[in-house]
């Protein structure tokens, strides 16, 4: 039997998700792939992502699979966005910073969805993926208890490696891979939000940022 040497994580920092998206995409050319954030479209408010983007952007584009979703938004006043597969061909456009901001966990097949994404890239082009980190320790928290705390929707965990290589192995180049922690103020996230200060590898999530590779 083959043994598996383990590969040592890097060290790399931990950053807020929402600082860190809304600072890459401050004055930029923007396209934000599930925007809608369904169901919590109109629950999250101002707090909604797709909002928060819309006040430092250049020119903001969205598309989302639900057609619900871009309904609600189209109703909350937001113009370009639209029904699309993100795992599917897409009219070519092109954008300085494409955002997907938790939605590979989601799909049912990530690879389709890098695939996709190339066509709307150019090598000026930044693809932006944050996802839930498979080793967070609030996660394994759960798993002491015998429970898993995963969202009904979500098809997949990532870990550092296994996000690099997915990229890699779509023709893609991971430029940064580094942490996200959440924390939303409450006591429990401000006591866990100090772990990954000491362990970075166990961070709420991955952030990836995507480039097409230089020769193409």
């Amino acid at each position: 039997m083959r043994l598996i040497t383990p590969r040592r994580i890097p060290h790399k920092k931990v950053t807020n998700r929402i600082d860190e998206i809304l600072s890459l995409c401050s004055g930029r050319r923007v396209l934000h792939v599930g925007c809608a954030d369904v169901p919590f479209t109109k629950e999250r408010g101002e707090g909604l992502l797709h909002r928060k983007l819309s006040k430092v952007t250049n020119d903001l584009w969205g598309i989302d699979i639900s057609r619900e979703g871009i309904e609600l938004l189209k109703e909350m006043g937001f113009s370009n966005v639209y029904v699309a597969d993100a795992e599917s061909n897409l009219q070519q456009e092109e954008f300085d910073i494409i955002v997907a901001g938790e939605i590979i966990e989601h799909l049912g097949n990530p690879a389709h969805f890098l695939e996709s994404m190339k066509s709307l890239m150019s090598h000026k082009t930044t693809l932006v993926i944050t996802t839930v980190n498979a080793y967070a320790f609030k996660l394994f928290l759960f798993a002491f208890v015998g429970k898993e705390k995963v969202h009904e929707d979500h098809n997949y965990y990532f870990s550092y490696y296994t996000l690099k290589q997915l990229v890699e192995k779509s023709g893609l180049v991971c430029n940064e891979l580094y942490y996200y922690q959440e924390n939303n103020g409450s006591f429990p996230d401000k006591i866990l939000a100090t772990v990954p200060k000491l362990f970075q590898p166990v961070a709420d999530g991955l952030i990836a940022k995507v480039r097409l590779p230089s020769f193409q």
